[in-house]
């Protein structure tokens, strides 16, 4: 199937002037003798699915553009119909760009942009859909903090959560910053409990230890057994052994120390 000729003939039906999106005025690359525009190639890229002509939308797909003054909300839609057809390595380029555009454009802003936090978490999420839970952690970090700006922790936030299908208790705070606090709810609904914990306490001042229990077992360690006041955890593959108080939080120091002695990494802020 010819795309130059099927584009043409969307143009015919619609007419010439139809734009059912506003959009920025910055060029895209042709398909044809006249430039395009994303939602153009979007709706080509539709007829296409629709027909069966996979690669046909494919090589359609891959013509999406962002404007230069644009948010990635573009490269979100073309990323998402290559996660339909099946096309993770260029739906992750896609939202590897979005992410960069997206967070290019945050300024911190003393109240909670839930514009913003949206596009953050939609591409975060179709991030971990393509397998790149890296990308999605860093696109929530960086994205956060940067509309947190100089706003930081004043006191120590407490982040209660549940590891089960709930994903997140209650956050409780004192004078912390929202969009940090929202931020810690959205990395705990994400699945990354202790950036999450980092973000909602200063610095990572304390941590459940029911969130320390979850990072222990995700690094080979498990409960050996009771003692009097403590319960001891080995790692499996190396066989050391550390203590763990019976609290429903352990201090940073602490938190350190246990990870040490049984050679799991620091989780974020620790």
């Amino acid at each position: 199937m010819d795309v130059p000729n099927e584009f043409d003939k969307i143009l015919r039906e619609r007419g010439t002037s139809s734009n059912p999106k506003p959009v920025a005025t910055a060029a895209v690359a042709p398909l044809s003798s006249g430039s395009t525009q994303p939602y153009e190639l979007l709706a080509l890229a539709d007829r296409f699915i629709a027909k069966g002509d996979v690669a046909a939308a494919k090589k359609v797909l891959i013509k999406v553009k962002d404007p230069a003054d644009g948010d990635g909300s573009w490269l979100v839609y073309a990323a998402e119909k290559q996660i339909q057809l099946g096309d993770r390595e260029s739906a992750r380029q896609n939202l590897a760009l979005a992410a960069k555009h997206s967070v290019a454009r945050l300024r911190p802003q003393p109240y909670v942009d839930h514009e913003r936090i949206q596009m953050l978490k939609k591409i975060a999420d179709d991030q971990k859909a393509v397998g790149d839970k890296p990308a999605a952690l860093k696109t929530l970090l960086d994205g956060f903090h940067r509309l947190a700006g100089d706003q930081r922790w004043i006191k120590v936030a407490q982040l209660s959560m549940r590891t089960g299908p709930g994903g997140i208790g209650t956050i409780t705070r004192d004078r912390q910053s929202p969009v940090l606090h929202v931020g810690a709810v959205a990395l705990a609904k994400a699945g990354f409990y202790s950036e999450a914990v980092a973000m909602a306490g200063a610095n990572g001042e304390a941590m459940k230890k029911s969130e320390l229990e979850r990072i222990l077992r995700g690094h080979g360690s498990k409960l050996e057994r009771e003692g009097g006041s403590h319960s001891v955890w080995i790692n499996v593959s190396t066989d050391s052994r550390a203590s763990v108080p019976r609290h429903s939080e352990l201090k940073r120091g602490t938190v350190r120390a246990i990870c040490k002695e049984l050679g799991v990494p620091l989780p974020s802020g620790f």
